[in-house]
């Protein structure tokens, strides 16, 4: 009766051990997913605020009306400065 008892606590040990080793692996895949689509959404944000006044810059210094809206705005945060080159290129074909 003895040792039966001593074993049941070192299966426990193991299975606490066991289960700390999963947490772990799971914390560090979550860290490793939120790392990647927080440099993912930074690169969103720069890509669009780029688009965005470079956009401005046509509005306001070459009197284009490119609107500024949100079609347009993730046109320029997905693709950068070639989608600013695309809207260009639509707007001057008279299709924006």
């Amino acid at each position: 009766m003895c040792c039966s008892r001593g074993r049941k606590s070192s299966l426990r040990m193991i299975e606490y051990a066991a289960a700390a080793v999963v947490f772990l692996l799971l914390a560090a895949l979550l860290w490793g997913l939120l790392k990647k689509v927080a440099a993912r959404a930074f690169t969103l944000l720069v890509n669009s605020v780029a688009g965005l006044l470079i956009l401005g810059f046509l509005n306001a210094y070459l009197g284009w009306s490119i609107p500024v809206n949100l079609q347009t705005l993730l046109v320029c945060g997905l693709f950068g400065i070639p989608g600013v080159g695309a809207l260009v290129v639509l707007h001057l074909t008279g299709m924006v």
